[in-house]
């Protein structure tokens, strides 16, 4: 039993299921139990690749991705670091929508420094596509000089 994803060639096998599920829901009940940061983060990162990896294909091109970069700029710039809504959100969910870095605190309340998800996403998907188009420019490239 495999399946076979069209776009990406990715082929689930039985055994990547029988190893990854499992590990995957131990990281989840790690986190849930615990919230530890470090789950956090490794959770984090995970979503941060698949969505750069699933989405990357369906934002049509660059400039489209680069509006969509300038737009979320702005936002951030408004509702960041304008306002404290963001702040307030992410730090009463329990659900790793950031990443959490400790910092150094003598006291004994722990203190994170905060990296939301979508400001590594939406450059991912900038730095994904210009490696398509990179990639794609060398095969035309290479395609010529034969």
């Amino acid at each position: 039993m495999s399946f076979v994803f069209e776009t990406d060639k990715i082929e689930l096998t039985r055994t990547s299921l029988l190893v990854g599920l499992p590990l995957a829901g131990c990281l989840v009940a790690g986190f849930l139990a615990t919230e530890h940061f470090v789950l956090n983060n490794v959770i984090g990162v995970v979503v941060t690749v698949y969505a750069i990896e699933q989405s990357y294909m369906s934002l049509g091109g660059t400039k489209t991705a680069m509006l969509f970069l300038w737009g979320l700029f702005c936002y951030d710039v408004f509702w960041v670091y304008g306002t404290d809504v963001m702040e307030t959100v992410a730090k009463n969910m329990r659900i790793p929508v950031l990443l959490k870095f400790p910092l150094p605190n003598p006291t004994e309340e722990k203190q994170f420094s905060m990296l939301g998800l979508g400001d590594l996403i939406v450059p991912g998907l900038f730095v994904a596509m210009c490696l398509k188009y990179d990639i794609e420019k060398d095969i035309t490239r290479r395609t010529m000089l034969l």
